[in-house]
C-alpha cells in the first residue's frame, strides 16, 4: 500500500469521526521493523509522509478552505487545535516537546481525569494556528525519541510515541436564538506510533537495550490483555497495568480504535506476524460505545 491509499483508507476517516466529536485512537501495531513508524510518521520526502502530519495538515486545510459540515448555516466559527508528544519509555513516561534536560528523573506520573481516563497534565500543551507549527513541534519531538539500533532494525524505536491531537470548533449558527445558537465540538486524536515487539534472539540486544526490549514487551502484553479483557464478557479491562493503557484509556473506552497491522514477508519472522495478525482479529471484536462530545446549552459551557 502507498501511503496515499493508507491516508484515503484510515486517515480520512480518523478525521471525519474527530471532526464530528469523536475521540479516535489509530495505533500500528507489529514486529520492530515491519514499518510502523514509516506508516504513522513516515519520512520527510514529498508523498512519503505518514498518517500523522498528512490528518494534521488535512485539518487546516478543511478549516482554511471554508469546508465545515452545515457551512451554509453558521454566522461565526472558530478553531482550536492543540497538540502533546509523549513517549513511553521503559514505564517512564516523557514529554518529547520539552528538552531532555527539563524531563523529571522519573518521568510524569498520569493521574485520572474528571471525566474518564488518565492524563499528564504537567506535559506541554502546545497551541497551533498552522500546519508549520505542528511541523515544528513534530519536530523537536521526532528529535527527542528514544532510538537504538539492533539486528532487525538499525532505527528501532525503544519507546512508544503518542500523539495527541486536541480539536475544539466553536461555531454559532444563523436564524437562532441567543443562547442556543452556539455548539462546541470537541475531539481528541490519539495517533501512537508503538515501539516493536522484539524477540531477543533475533534482535541480537543485550543491556540497556534488553532492558528496554523487556518494557516494551510487557508493556504491549498488557495491551493485549486489555483488548482481550475488552472481549470477553465478564472480564474488567486493568488500565492500570502499564503506562500505555492507562493513558489510552479514555480514547479505546469513549472512542473509535483503529490499528494498522504492520507484517513482515521474512521467514525469520513468521511467528511474531502470525501473532500480530491473531491480535488483529481480536481488535476487530471489540465493541465501543462511541460517544460525541458536543455541547450547544452555554450555561455547559
Amino acid at each position: 500500500a502507498t501511503q496515499d491509499s493508507v491516508f484515503e483508507d484510515l486517515g480520512k476517516p480518523v478525521l471525519a469521526n474527530a471532526l464530528e466529536g469523536k475521540n479516535v485512537c489509530l495505533f500500528a501495531y507489529g514486529l520492530t521493523g515491519a514499518g510502523k513508524s514509516y506508516s504513522m510518521i513516515g519520512r520527510p520526502i514529498p508523498g512519503e509522509g505518514g498518517i500523522i502530519p498528512r490528518t494534521c495538515r488535512e485539518i487546516f486545510n478543511i478549516r482554511d478552505n471554508g469546508k465545515e459540515e452545515e457551512a451554509e448555516m453558521i454566522d461565526t466559527v472558530a478553531h482550536e487545535i492543540t497538540t502533546e508528544v509523549m513517549e513511553i519509555y521503559c514505564e517512564q513516561v516523557n514529554d518529547l516537546l520539552l528538552d531532555r534536560k527539563q524531563w523529571p528523573p522519573k518521568g510524569y506520573n498520569p493521574r485520572a481525569h474528571p471525566k474518564g481516563g488518565f492524563g499528564c497534565s504537567e506535559c506541554l500543551k502546545c497551541p497551533c494556528e498552522t500546519y508549520e507549527e505542528v511541523e515544528k513541534a513534530f519536530d523537536k519531538a521526532d528529535k527527542n525519541r528514544s532510538i537504538g539500533s539492533h539486528a532487525l532494525n538499525p532505527s528501532s524505536s525503544r519507546a512508544h510515541t503518542i500523539f495527541k491531537i486536541e480539536y475544539t470548533k466553536t461555531a454559532t449558527y444563523k436564524g437562532l436564538p441567543e443562547g442556543r445558537n452556539k455548539k462546541v465540538v470537541t475531539a481528541q486524536l490519539f495517533l501512537v506510533d508503538l515501539a516493536g515487539s522484539e524477540r531477543t534472539e533475533s534482535a541480537g540486544t543485550s543491556g540497556q537495550m534488553l532492558k528496554e526490549g523487556n518494557a516494551i514487551n510487557l508493556s504491549l502484553t498488557a495491551l493485549g490483555n486489555t483488548i482481550k479483557a475488552m472481549t470477553t464478557p465478564g472480564d474488567k479491562p486493568r488500565f492500570r497495568d502499564s503506562r500505555l493503557t492507562m493513558l489510552l484509556m479514555q480514547s479505546m473506552t469513549t472512542g473509535k480504535v483503529i490499528m494498522i497491522a504492520a507484517v513482515s514477508p521474512a521467514s525469520i519472522c513468521y511467528e511474531e506476524s502470525v501473532s500480530t495478525l491473531r491480535f488483529a482479529e481480536r481488535i476487530k471484536m471489540v465493541k465501543i460505545k462511541v460517544a460525541k462530545n458536543i455541547t450547544t446549552d452555554s450555561v455547559a459551557e
